[in-house]
């Protein structure tokens, strides 16, 4: 039996598709589609982010040591590992400069030419603060998510050091409240990031807790 395509088979998650059926409509631009295509990424960025931090944070309890050792530590160590690769990726695919990728640079060349000189200085001095955290993003991302570099300078693993957990919060707010402003202001569209992955990863521990005390009695 044939399998299903990989793409269809991620899809078939299914969280997102009625967010962005409903924000395209009908025809779009380029510059519409761009836009939707990035409130998928950031959204799906914000969804891993909050699962990967939870994770950080549900593991550090007794309790859940201990389950965790007994049935599902290398799953565990798989998944939290996965959803920080994830973050990564997409933290720095939205904002790199390439003409033939969803970005905000190729968002920004569908009304730069178009735009109040003042609404672009503003993108700008945004684009430059961003950069900042972007660049460290980029280093994990290039040598160590992506590929392991065999030359990473001394002074690249200090700044890929440094990244912390607000660093990558910090970003995804910008890259959020950015999108939000270009949609109200150039496209008279509302991006609301409201889909959490939090509940959903507790509800997962809950359950696998409270199966493992039901199958083993503690």
């Amino acid at each position: 039996m044939k399998g299903r395509p990989l793409i269809e088979s991620v899809h078939c998650v299914g969280f997102l598709s009625w967010e962005i059926d409903y924000i395209r409509g009908g025809d779009m631009t380029t510059g519409e589609k761009i836009a939707s295509d990035l409130f998928m990424m950031l959204t799906h960025a914000q969804v891993d982010m909050e699962m990967w931090i939870a994770m950080r944070y549900r593991r550090q309890g007794d309790e859940a040591v201990a389950m965790l050792n007994r049935r599902y530590a290398r799953f565990y160590s798989v998944a939290e590992t996965a959803l920080f690769n994830s973050v990564i990726v997409l933290l720095y695919s939205v904002f790199e400069k390439r003409t033939d990728t969803v970005n905000f640079h190729s968002l920004l060349a569908t009304f730069e030419a178009t735009s109040d000189p003042a609404f672009l200085n503003k993108l700008d001095k945004s684009f430059k603060e961003m950069k900042k955290t972007w660049i460290r993003i980029s280093l994990l991302r290039n040598n160590v998510v992506g590929h392991q570099s065999l030359e990473l300078s001394d002074k690249q693993k200090e700044l890929a050091a440094g990244m912390s957990i607000g660093d990558m919060r910090t970003m995804l707010e910008a890259c959020k409240e950015l999108l939000f402003e270009i949609g109200t202001k150039v496209q008279d569209r509302h991006f609301n990031f409201n889909i959490t992955g939090t509940k959903a990863f507790d509800n997962l521990m809950d359950d696998l807790t409270a199966f493992t005390a039901m199958k083993y009695g503690n």
